[in-house]
């Protein structure tokens, strides 16, 4: 989490489950929002792949505006 603190990235949703296959560890999902480049997003999920057994990032979309 400190990868998105240090880039100043608002976490909008952390949820936490418990792994079957190896109990003493844990599967995350992040939502997060960031106006910057996909450059700064590719480098956060560089530096967390080096710190993770396992990262799977599923994409983006844009947030809708509702008037």
């Amino acid at each position: 989490l400190k990868l998105f603190a240090d880039a100043r990235i608002n976490l909008t949703r952390i949820e936490s489950l418990a792994c079957r296959e190896y109990p003493d560890n844990s599967i995350f999902f992040l939502d997060f929002q960031i106006n910057s480049s996909n450059a700064q997003i590719n480098r956060i999920l560089e530096n967390m792949q080096k710190k993770t057994i396992l990262l799977k990032y599923l994409g983006c979309y844009k947030e809708e505006v509702f008037e």
